[in-house]
């Protein structure tokens, strides 16, 4: 029998209709990345989007984000609103979720990307807690975060008989998806998104991250504060019953994960408050799914 990580590569390699980064998101990395960009430069690209430009617009007018300062009606106003790094995180959120459709037979896609927008919110605010300054950014752990269980959309719509076999044995054995991909492929979905997004050239930390959000003790030493941080953030979404990742009976989380990012046990009532609250934050942008 063929290996799955070959079948993977070669039938991959074969497909399509296999999602591709948004062009936004590349030309918005640019300008945000450009110290001598402003407002007026972000609008200007999410503006040659229509249906971005309104949800943007959507979100930076929501109860949580106006408040009583009024309604906005121009891109830019959204964007000075939001701020650079909320407005990248929207909109790589957006773009994302539109890239992927609705691929997969099996999945609950709202479920899915509720626990998916939470678990980038939560990954970002354990970045805050953890004293890892200078090891990644706030950014790369949202994104990271939002990504990490893309791998069971790609398992789901292109290898449809593994991903039956695997809930099956799931269920019959009460394992986590993770427990039993690794058991039937030798591979889990971390690792399969982590072939997509390597693919779409994005940066290696978030790469690993993806790729061993369930094992991180196999990320490489460089890589492994933002694959902890991830790990955590998962395992926090599922305990808590946010969405239907693709996790299945909660696997729990690493101890080692818990130490080496200077966490303590103190922390976790204010980072389940937090998480708590963020997820009702998201709520506009889980609406738009």
């Amino acid at each position: 029998m063929v290996p799955f990580r070959d079948r993977l590569e070669s039938e991959l390699g074969r497909v399509g209709d296999l999602p591709t980064l948004p062009a936004v998101v590349t030309s918005l990395e640019r300008a945000l990345s450009d110290q001598s960009s402003d407002a007026s430069d972000v609008a200007r690209i999410i503006s040659q989007d229509p249906s971005l430009a309104a949800n943007i617009l959507r979100v930076a007018n929501s109860a949580f984000y106006a408040g009583a300062a009024g309604t906005i009606t121009s891109i830019a106003g959204a964007v000075a609103r939001l701020g650079f790094s909320e407005t990248r995180s929207l909109c790589v959120t957006i773009a994302v979720v539109r890239s992927f459709g609705h691929i997969g037979q099996h999945m609950d896609h709202r479920q899915f990307w509720k626990h998916s927008i939470v678990a980038a919110v939560a990954t970002r605010v354990i970045a805050g807690f953890c004293n890892m300054a200078g090891a990644f950014s706030q950014d790369d752990a949202y994104v990271a975060g939002l990504l990490h269980d893309i791998g069971a959309l790609v398992l789901d719509q292109y290898f449809p008989d593994d991903f039956q076999d695997i809930r099956a044995m799931a269920d019959e054995h009460c394992v986590p998806y993770a427990v039993a991909e690794y058991e039937v492929l030798q591979v889990d979905h971390g690792e399969i998104g982590g072939y997509l997004l390597r693919r779409w050239n994005l940066p290696e930390s978030i790469v690993r991250a993806v790729s061993y959000h369930h094992q991180p003790f196999r990320a490489g030493i460089d890589h492994r504060p933002l694959v902890q941080t991830v790990h955590l953030a998962d395992a926090m979404c599922t305990s808590l019953g946010i969405g239907d990742g693709a996790d299945g009976v909660p696997a729990g989380f690493s101890n080692g994960a818990w130490y080496d990012l200077d966490l303590s046990v103190e922390h976790l009532p204010d980072l389940l408050e937090l998480i708590t609250r963020e997820a009702g934050r998201c709520s506009t942008l889980v609406s738009m799914i």
